[in-house]
């Protein structure tokens, strides 16, 4: 067995230590990013926001290695400062704050905009697409699911902007991990977040999968996650339950819901909402007839 192939079958990571001096890589190894999110608390050492560039406090180009205590997360704006302003953010008030990040001190970080323009959004719910043509709706909104009334994932308009609401959780806690409210997102900086380019995966301490979600410009995509309201749970998984409803007591999803799972996407096109379950109606399916008929 070779090198590599020894490599791959046992998962090694081949970092900077692991490579000639001669050639050094400029790519941060993943468990170094790892516990550099852990200590930064999962945001910018200054301000908390989640949007962050790893940053070498001594340049890289100087040494040529990656050591965790030499990296921390800078938010753009902070980036740039010490970067481009010379002068403005010392690397001795970089060492100071990084002492104790701001994030150390707060349950969540602070709220960060998505701004996504358009006239249609799209929620993929674990291969189940409910698609609105907001310009069409009654004030702009678009409801997609709703659990005993209460609104947990929707989208609406306003001044030509796309302002997503969803919220997440870990089903054994009430508080959520990730929250999009109008278009502003914050996660919760207990857990596991990271984010490549348009993917945000959380994980808990456990390392279990939390969440995995894409945003897009006019679709959130949905892979892993779990929504609740009062008793409810709506659990979301791609690969197995497809969408699935428990109530507290762990009653059956009803089979209509089950069915949903099945449903190629685009079937449900230019609804007024989306999906609800209500405990005292027992209502399963679509809140509102459809602006036209469903497509194939």
């Amino acid at each position: 067995m070779s090198d590599d192939q020894i490599l791959e079958e046992y998962n090694f990571e081949v970092s900077f230590e692991d490579k000639p001096a001669d050639h050094p890589s400029r790519t941060i190894p993943e468990r170094i990013k790892k516990a550099v999110r852990e200590k930064c608390a999962y945001g910018c050492i200054f301000c908390g926001l989640p949007i962050f560039d790893y940053d070498h406090v001594e340049e890289w180009s100087s040494d040529k290695v990656h050591l965790e205590e030499n990296i921390i997360l800078l938010c753009p704006n902070h980036h740039a400062l010490k970067t481009r302003k010379s002068g403005w953010l010392s690397k001795e008030a970089i060492r100071h704050r990084a002492q104790n990040p701001f994030n150390k001190s707060q349950e969540h970080t602070p709220f960060w905009p998505i701004e996504q323009a358009g006239s249609t959004f799209t929620f993929d719910l674990g291969g189940v697409e409910l698609t609105s043509s907001l310009d069409k709706l009654p004030n702009s909104e678009f409801i997609a699911i709703e659990l005993d009334d209460r609104n947990l994932l929707s989208v609406r308009a306003e001044n030509g902007f796309l302002l997503p609401t969803a919220v997440f959780y870990e089903a054994n806690r009430n508080a959520p991990i990730l929250a999009i409210l109008d278009g502003q997102f914050t996660i919760n900086t207990s857990c596991s977040f990271n984010r490549v380019g348009s993917r945000i995966e959380i994980r808990n301490s456990k390392k279990k999968k939390l969440l995995d979600i894409r945003l897009f410009n006019g679709k959130l995509e949905v892979n892993i996650g779990t929504t609740l309201h009062n008793n409810f749970f709506c659990f979301i998984d791609r690969d197995s339950v497809g969408i699935e409803i428990q109530h507290l007591d762990h009653s059956s999803t009803p089979p209509e819901w089950r069915l949903l799972k099945q449903l190629k996407s685009g079937l449900f096109k230019d609804l007024y909402k989306g999906i609800s379950y209500n405990e005292t109606g027992g209502a399963i399916g679509v809140s509102a007839p459809p602006l036209s008929g469903p497509s194939a």
